[in-house]
C-alpha cells in the first residue's frame, strides 16, 4: 500500500507498507507509523487497521497499478527503473516492498537538478576524490547493464579529512545527503550494524550507490573478510525462519563506497585475518591525501562544511535525471551493455598494459566508473565539465588497479 501521512512536525511523507500488515498484529502496524513520526492514538490501533483496509477497497475501484516490490531496475531487457515516488521507463506500477522499510524517506528528492549541480557537483569536481565519488555513485546504476558483479571502494585516510562528506555528496545523487551520524534517514549508511542487517541494507540500495561510513565500527570485525565477500557477491546467506523453512534470499547489484581511517587490509590484519586476493578485488582501498578532499587549498575546511550543508539540502535529482537519460538513449540493457563495455575496455587498455589478470579485473572496476562518468557528462545530468573528463581518466589511472592490489 502507498500511504501519504502527516507527521507530528507537519511534514507530509509517503509510506510503503506491505498489505500483509493488515492481517497481523494491529500494534505492530501502529509501530510502523510511530517510527515514521506519525501519531496513532493509543488503544485505537485496530480502528487504524480497519480504516486502511476500507481505503484499500476504495482504491481497488480506481485504476490498478503493478506492485513493484524493490527499487532499481525491473526484470527483463527493457529498461524500467523503480523509485519510491515514480517508475521511469516503459513499465508502470508503484513501489510496495514486501518488507516494511524507510526507503520512501531515504531515497527522496529535495531541490532541483540545477540546485544540486551548482551547490554540490560544482565543488566536488574541484577534488579528485570528490569527482571519483560522484562518478562511482552514477556507476551503481549501470552495473546491471554492464554485466559486472557488485564491487566497491574504501576511502582510507585520517579522521576529519572529509571522507564522510565525500560519501554524503555521493549519496545526494540518489537521496538524502545528510550526515549518517545525526540522521537515521540518511541515504549514507554506517558500518555500525550486523552482517544480517548489512544484507538488508544492500538489497534496499540495489542499482543505486551503497555508501557505508566508518568501516572500523563494524560490529563483527572478526567477520569483515566474509562480509566483504558476501556484499560483493550480490547475494545474502541462506537462512531458515522460525518454522524451519528457508527464507527468501536477498539479492542486490550495486557499487559500494566505504570510508575508514585505515585500509581494509590493515583492519583485517589488526583482527588477525588475512586479506585474500579475491577480497581485495571486490573492495579496493583508495588512500585519501593527509590534506583531505582539497589538498593545497586554503579554503578546504570551509568548502567541506559548505558541501555537507549543500548535500543535506539538495539531493535526489541527479540520479533520477541520469536514469531517465539512460532509458531515453538506450531503451534496453543489451544496447547499453555494448556502449558501456566498449567505453570500459578503452579505459582498461589505456592503463593496464602487460599486467596480471587479477590486476586487469581490478582495472575493469575503475573502467565501469569511468564509463559512468562519460555517460553522465554526455547526459548533462551531472554538470561534468568537458575539460574534467581527462582529469577523471588520470585520476583512475593514478589510483588504479596496480596500486590498490599492492
Amino acid at each position: 500500500m502507498q500511504i501519504v501521512a502527516e507527521t507530528l512536525d507537519g511534514r507530509m511523507i509517503r509510506m510503503s507498507i506491505p498489505a500483509t500488515k493488515l492481517h497481523g498484529d494491529a500494534s505492530e502496524l501502529a509501530r510502523v507509523f510511530a517510527d515514521a513520526g506519525v501519531r496513532v492514538v493509543p488503544r485505537q490501533e485496530k480502528l487504524l487497521m480497519t480504516y486502511l483496509d476500507a481505503a484499500r477497497d476504495l482504491a481497488r475501484m480506481r485504476e490498478w497499478m503493478t506492485a513493484q516490490t524493490r527499487l532499481g531496475w525491473t526484470d527483463g531487457d527493457e529498461m524500467t527503473f523503480v523509485f519510491p515516488e515514480m517508475v521511469c521507463g516503459a513499465g508502470d506500477g508503484v513501489f510496495q516492498p514486501e518488507r516494511a522499510n524507510r526507503m520512501s524517506e531515504i531515497c527522496t528528492v529535495n531541490g532541483s537538478l540545477v540546485d544540486w549541480q551548482l551547490n554540490v557537483a560544482k565543488w566536488m569536481y574541484e577534488s579528485n576524490i570528490g569527482l571519483f565519488a560522484i562518478c562511482a555513485s552514477f556507476a551503481s546504476s549501470i552495473v546491471r547493464s554492464s554485466g559486472s558483479d557488485t564491487f566497491g571502494f574504501n576511502l582510507a585516510g585520517l579522521t576529519s579529512r572529509g571522507k564522510t562528506t565525500a560519501l554524503q555528496c555521493a549519496s545526494s545523487v540518489w537521496g538524502r545527503g545528510t550526515d549518517p551520524g545525526s540522521d537515521a534517514c540518511s541515504f549514507c549508511r554506517r558500518w555500525t550494524t550486523t552482517a544480517n542487517a548489512l544484507e538488508a541494507t544492500a538489497e534496499e540500495h540495489s542499482d543505486m550507490l551503497l555508501p557505508l561510513d566508518e568501516i572500523g565500527s563494524f560490529r563483527h570485525s572478526d567477520e569483515l573478510g566474509r562480509s566483504v565477500y558476501i556484499l560483493a557477491g550480490g547475494r545474502g546467506a541462506e537462512r531458515l525462519n522460525a518454522s524451519g523453512q528457508r527464507r527468501a534470499v536477498r539479492e542486490w547489484r550495486t557499487v559500494i563506497l566505504s570510508s575508514g581511517e585505515i585500509s581494509i587490509a590493515e583492519l583485517m590484519r589488526q583482527h588477525k585475518q588475512h586479506q585474500r586476493g579475491g577480497q581485495a578485488l571486490r573492495m579496493l582501498d583508495i588512500p585519501l591525501s593527509p590534506e583531505g578532499l582539497f589538498p593545497g587549498s586554503a579554503l578546504a575546511a570551509a568548502t567541506v562544511r559548505n558541501l555537507k550543508q549543500a548535500a543535506s539540502k539538495f539531493y535526489g535529482s541527479a540520479g533520477r535525471a541520469f536514469v531517465e537519460q539512460l532509458i531515453a538513449r538506450f531503451k534496453t540493457h543489451s544496447i547499453a551493455r555494448e556502449h558501456i563495455r566498449a567505453s570500459s575496455q578503452r579505459f582498461v587498455e589505456g592503463i593496464s598494459g602487460d599486467i596480471a589478470p587479477e590486476v586487469v579485473r581490478a582495472a575493469e572496476r575503475f573502467g565501469t566508473v569511468y564509463a559512468a562518468g562519460q555517460l553522465a557528462q554526455e547526459a548533462e545530468s551531472s554538470n561534468v565539465r568537458l575539460d574534467r573528463s581527462m582529469t577523471l581518466l588520470r585520476l583512475l589511472g593514478r589510483f588504479g588497479a596496480t596500486r590498490c592490489l599492492t
